[in-house]
């Protein structure tokens, strides 16, 4: 464990201040598709685990910067962070709401999903930099581009997703890629215990 952060020159604000605008950057970047800000946020081991990718955060961007120039968007809406600080870590949990233009079934809809980013940092000799992303998903809808258009949902199908992620496993469904294919195993607060393990695993991580 590295020394007390009040031991750095900086009080515990100044560095929680720090990380939060690294994680604002971070999710601004991926928005506004300047890759290489994106990538600076990123420490050279770290790993990403959410709905559609599973991997090193360098690959992220770079899965990122792909599907932009398919013509997919999405936008991100952040809420506050919180930011637990042991050392040289730090676990920030920020609320968010992500934006999904998108088709489904031919019909332009926007899917919007709850969630609550969870970032582990790791503080180097220059600056903090994000060493993990995972997400713990709350809720998600679809909102019709045109009220007065009926979306052919399949509802047996939409029904058999996690509830949480619903919306977002749906559409992944719908796109046919075999790469996007749902997954079934994500924290979620349908399921707490997958929430509380991974807690408990970042809790043990922020305090080695």
């Amino acid at each position: 464990m590295g020394n007390n952060v009040t031991d750095m020159g900086l009080s515990p604000e100044v560095h929680k201040s720090r990380i939060a605008e690294l994680i604002a950057i971070e999710r601004t970047a991926r928005d506004m598709a300047t890759w290489d800000r994106m990538l600076s946020a990123y420490s050279p081991d770290s790993y990403v685990d959410i709905s559609w990718y599973q991997g090193s955060g360098a690959g992220f961007v770079a899965a990122s910067e792909q599907h932009y120039d398919t013509g997919a968007r999405s936008l991100h809406q952040l809420g506050p962070s919180l930011i637990e600080i042991q050392g040289d870590r730090a676990i920030a949990d920020t609320g968010c709401a992500v934006i999904i233009p998108t088709l489904v079934h031919g019909k332009d809809v926007t899917v919007i999903s709850y969630a609550r980013m969870r970032n582990r940092l790791k503080l180097t000799e220059r600056c903090w930099l994000i060493a993990g992303l995972r997400v713990i998903y709350q809720h998600d809808m679809f909102i019709p581009a045109n009220p007065s258009e009926t979306i052919a949902i399949d509802g047996e199908k939409l029904a058999s997703f996690r509830p949480s992620y619903r919306s977002l496993s749906y559409i992944q469904y719908a796109s046919g890629l075999a790469h996007y294919s749902p997954r079934n195993d994500l924290p979620g607060v349908d399921l707490p215990d997958t929430v509380a393990n991974m807690v408990k695993i970042e809790t043990t991580w922020l305090n080695e």
